[in-house]
Parts: structure tokens; C-alpha cells; sequence
């Protein structure tokens, strides 16, 4: 039979883009500052009258009313007339408006020495010890305490 034509090898020229890719690239020191450390509170919720409901939470200074009442609506159940109150329960101090934020309210986290006794040296991270701890009273009546148990 015939003889078979062989195709001429093609050559393999290198692309600039190809000696790019190969090439080691240095890596960009990134320096950052991390500024969220400054912007958490951490509150302590009391309810009125009951000791044993009391908890701690962390938040944001840019955290609503209306989520932390949410919050409480979460933990406890169906609820009605929440009153908020921070650092003692009277009137004055009740938060009337859900709209506001944490730090409109004047609950703003305020920088702590982090090489105080509790700590052993200096922390850098966000630790919940050195977050400026807030009182949040808070009562309601729950809803519904007029019906008879099933």
C-alpha cells in the first residue's frame, strides 16, 4: 500500500503570558488596622423580679432596639409591653423608640487598658474581658396569661 505522510511537528513557541504565570510574585505586605475591635459592647440583660433569667450578650454599637427586643421575644415567648431600660429601671431611662441604635442610646464601647490585673499581658484580639459591659433592665408582661392551661 501507500506510505502514510506524517504531519510536520508543530513547534511549541513560549507565550509571554505563559513566562508571566511562571514567574514567582512577591507577596504584598498588607498592613490593616483592625478598628471593629472598638465598636462591641457587651450588655447585661436583668429582668426585673426573677434573678435566674439574667444573661450576657455582645453587640455592636450599631445594633437596632428592635433586635434586641427581638431577641427577647426569642427567648422568652410571646410577650406583650416590653419595657427597655439601661443602667437603672426608671422611667427616664425607658428606650421608646426601636429605631434607635445602641450608640444613639450612649452605649458606646469605650477602650479598656487590655494590660489590666485580670489580663496577662497585652491581648490584641477581641476578648469579652475587655469590652465595656453595659446594664439593661427589662420587664414585660407575657401575652396571654389569662388563658386557662391546656
Amino acid at each position: 500500500m501507500g506510505t502514510k505522510i506524517k504531519s510536520p511537528k508543530k513547534s511549541r513557541s513560549k507565550s509571554p503570558k505563559k513566562d508571566k504565570q511562571r514567574e514567582p510574585q512577591a507577596d504584598p505586605l498588607i498592613l490593616y488596622r483592625n478598628t471593629d475591635l472598638d465598636t462591641w459592647v457587651m450588655l447585661d440583660f436583668n429582668l426585673l423580679n426573677w434573678k435566674y433569667m439574667n444573661f450576657r450578650m455582645k453587640f455592636r454599637e450599631s445594633t437596632y432596639i428592635f433586635t434586641i427586643k427581638k431577641l427577647l421575644r426569642e427567648r422568652h415567648g410571646r410577650m406583650d409591653d416590653l419595657k427597655i431600660c439601661f443602667n437603672s429601671f426608671i422611667e427616664p431611662n425607658e428606650v421608646k423608640n426601636d429605631m434607635l441604635t445602641l450608640k444613639e442610646c450612649n452605649i458606646v464601647a469605650k477602650a479598656k487598658d487590655p494590660t489590666s490585673e485580670k489580663s496577662n499581658g497585652p491581648s490584641f484580639g477581641m476578648n469579652d474581658e475587655n469590652l465595656q459591659v453595659y446594664q439593661v433592665y427589662y420587664d414585660f408582661i407575657p401575652n396571654g396569661h389569662e388563658d386557662p392551661i391546656l
